[in-house]
């Protein structure tokens, strides 16, 4: 897991190559008036997931966790806790459902937890299990965040 400012995304480049795609368009969905929906980058290989909720408590059993796709999850208006656990030794609570790339544990006894503010970003590869969405010390909050998926395998 990495949490960083959108404006050093470029560290991380060299993680992955299509990495260098995100940073590409990263400019068009720091817009927080674009359309919930699914943008596509470059296929399935990458592509872009736009957002818009309001923040919560944490729900029980959700930390996720994806086998095919990395996950930047980029806040662009608001702020949101992130809890991560590395997955192994999780009990899954809801089995893989392959064509949505995702799984979901019961939470854990101890977990990491994360606040994400406008203009930060976190990167999740497989087998860090999150769970996003949670709302922070100061209550729930209209969230806007893009969330970029790319192919893990090259």
């Amino acid at each position: 897991m990495i949490i960083d400012k959108i404006f050093n995304l470029d560290r991380y480049l060299c993680l992955h190559p299509d990495f260098l795609k995100v940073k590409e368009v990263i400019e068009k969905f720091s817009d927080p008036t674009l359309e919930p929906g699914k943008y596509e980058i470059d296929g399935e290989r990458v592509f872009a997931v736009v957002q818009g909720y309001d923040t919560k408590e944490a729900q029980p059993d959700k930390f996720e966790n994806h086998r095919k796709y990395i996950d930047i999850q980029y806040v662009v208006a608001e702020s949101e806790q992130i809890h991560v656990k590395e997955m192994s030794g999780l009990t899954v609570d809801f089995p893989f459902d392959e064509p949505h790339d995702y799984e979901f544990y019961k939470t854990p006894e101890s977990y990491v937890n994360c606040e994400l503010e406008a203009g930060e970003f976190a990167i999740f590869w497989p087998g860090e299990s999150h769970r996003p969405g949670v709302m922070t010390s100061r209550g729930t909050a209209p969230l806007r965040k893009v969330i970029f998926k790319v192919e893990a395998n090259v």
